[in-house]
């Protein structure tokens, strides 16, 4: 079978990842497959393929990239398309500016679509009408398959309209790089953090306020692109706030590559990295894009994921699943843990804390600093850390094992 994964708009997000785990799977099952995006000129952008400031970049390029205008056609050489989620916020907000009925290019293309079966997938957020303002024209796309896909029931019940439709939940598809019987481990036994974007909901701020509360020689690494927009970055002013108003010390660096050592002055909008310190407690650093996921993961111990449910639950995400695939002990809230795997597990985390609610009430940041003192005490005991790694990479070959994912993708579109 010959089939298309259509990405409107890459950049640094999940089904993103989704999208070349897919791929592996459909290839080994035997299928072709191209990561297909398009734009006006049909030319690839730089950050297709280059790491840049922000979010708005993608590591590897794209198989195929084609004109917007020629792109329906493009996909119609195909038995199947995928489109990885069932939105797409910013080329949603394009559309919706004109004002004019104008279609997003990647509903457009859908909709115009002759022979190609197309199927998408639900990616454990809330799917709120107001976030998707051209679902019920992307669903009338002709060749839509008879069921879709989900990753949670989460993403189901929070849409009247999904609930009225068909779908099939499968797990998030993951190729793991090391095997069950893998000596690799952590780098470092006394360092802890976290990667995955950085942003509130994704609870990096409680990730690093924790670091107070560790003791001297541990190090909080924190890793993750960060989108740039006319505001003080979210790095900024979680810096700001522990150094500030926690009375931390630190300093904050430039991204001259030249000079490690140069300052980042007045300049709040770019994520630049920064270490900061509570006297006589762990060193916290961010440390700003990284484009080895699993090699990232691999410095720490233990990897804390602190999603709040009113953004993503009822799946394990991906910067979990590279943890462990990398050997790190995991904390995660309930909400995005799973029995199967072996990791310690927090209350479910509802609305994100913003920043002066966490300073009012520390009681959640007390919770995820005991978490972490936990799994490092745990990650000193050899015997009992190689058990935990290697029970959870055996349940990450076969849990999520792409060939099972693609599989079904297939078999719900095409029935």
């Amino acid at each position: 079978m010959k089939v298309a994964i259509f990405e409107p708009e890459p950049r640094v997000c999940g089904p993103l990842s989704w999208a070349f785990h897919v791929k592996s799977g459909l290839l080994a099952l035997g299928h072709s497959c191209d990561i297909i995006s398009s734009t006006k000129s049909g030319k690839s952008r730089v950050s297709w393929g280059t790491e840049k400031p922000g979010a708005r970049w993608w590591l590897k390029p794209m198989d195929r990239v084609e004109k917007d205008a020629n792109v329906a056609s493009v996909l119609d050489e195909y038995d199947l398309v995928i489109l990885p989620e069932i939105r797409n916020p910013s080329k949603d907000k394009e559309a919706a500016k004109l004002e004019d009925g104008t279609l997003p290019v990647y509903v457009d293309a859908l909709r115009k679509l002759k022979k190609a079966r197309w199927t998408t997938s639900l990616h454990g957020n809330k799917y709120l009408d107001k976030d998707m303002p051209f679902i019920e024209a992307l669903l009338e796309a002709p060749t839509i398959g008879n069921t879709l896909v989900t990753l949670s029931w989460d993403s189901v019940e929070s849409n009247d309209l999904f609930k009225e439709m068909s779908w099939v939940k499968c797990h998030l598809p993951y190729a793991p790089t090391y095997s069950p019987d893998s000596d690799v481990m952590p780098e470092n036994l006394r360092t802890v953090g976290a990667t995955g974007r950085f942003i509130y909901n994704k609870g990096q701020h409680l990730v690093c306020m924790a670091g107070g509360l560790l003791p001297e020689d541990v190090t909080v690494e924190v890793w993750g692109a960060c989108s740039i927009g006319p505001s003080p970055s979210p790095t900024y002013i979680v810096y700001e706030t522990l150094t500030q108003k926690m009375g931390w010390t630190g300093q904050r660096y430039g991204h001259d590559p030249k000079d490690e050592n140069d300052p980042a002055g007045g300049n709040i909008i770019q994520p630049f990295k920064w270490d900061a310190r509570l006297d006589g407690h762990a060193l916290v650093r961010y440390l700003g894009n990284y484009s080895t996921p699993v090699q990232t993961a691999g410095r720490m111990a233990v990897h804390t994921n602190l999603t709040s449910s009113s953004f993503s639950g009822d799946l394990v995400e991906f910067s979990t699943l590279e943890a462990m695939d990398a050997g790190a002990l995991s904390i995660v809230p309930k909400h995005l843990s799973d029995p199967e795997f072996d990791a310690y597990v927090l209350p479910t985390f509802g609305v994100a804390l913003s920043i002066p609610k966490v300073l009012k009430d520390m009681s959640t940041v007390n919770e995820v600093g005991e978490a972490m003192l936990t799994m490092l005490e745990t990650a000193q005991d050899p015997k009992r850390r190689e058990e935990i790694v290697r029970h959870n990479r055996s349940v990450l070959q076969t849990r999520n094992d792409p060939r099972k994912v693609a599989q079904v993708l297939i078999e719900s579109a095409m029935s």
